[in-house]
């Protein structure tokens, strides 16, 4: 990253290791709750394995200085960029906040969607994290 100088380079580091220690946990979560999980629950923990997996190959690829995350990182910082992301990622939070409350109100007897929250409640609660990082970095952090 020639342009933007090493301490960028720490930073966006550090924070997509944030973000691959989030997964990580997120996917240790749901491993714990579903100790012998069906293929529907083996499918969400390769989802949830992507996602500390896709995090450290953009750490590999940030110290490589490669030219398509270099043009990424730039473009992230335009007004319109960061404008659609922070609608997309306050959105996200917005929803699982929704799902949250249903999920805790719902008689769990009765509405078999309240299954489904359950069971993607790690993914879910991962998103809502890194959307609630998102939102912060975007608000408070000129980056």
């Amino acid at each position: 990253m020639a342009n933007s100088g090493w301490s960028v380079q720490y930073k966006w580091s550090a924070l997509l290791g944030l973000w691959a220690l989030h997964g990580a946990f997120s996917l240790w979560q749901f491993l714990a709750s579903h100790p012998s999980p069906s293929v529907e629950e083996t499918l969400l923990a390769f989802a949830l394995l992507f996602w500390p997996a896709l995090n450290l190959f953009l750490i590999f690829s940030l110290f490589r200085n490669s030219a398509w995350l270099v043009r990424l990182l730039d473009a992230i910082k335009t007004p319109s960029v960061k404008d659609q992301i922070f609608l997309a990622v306050t959105l996200i939070f917005f929803l699982r906040i929704c799902l949250g409350i249903f999920q805790s109100v719902a008689d769990h007897s009765a509405i078999w969607f309240v299954g489904y929250i359950n069971r993607l409640s790690p993914l879910l609660d991962l998103a809502a994290i890194t959307s609630a990082e998102v939102v912060a970095l975007i608000l408070f952090v000129a980056f």
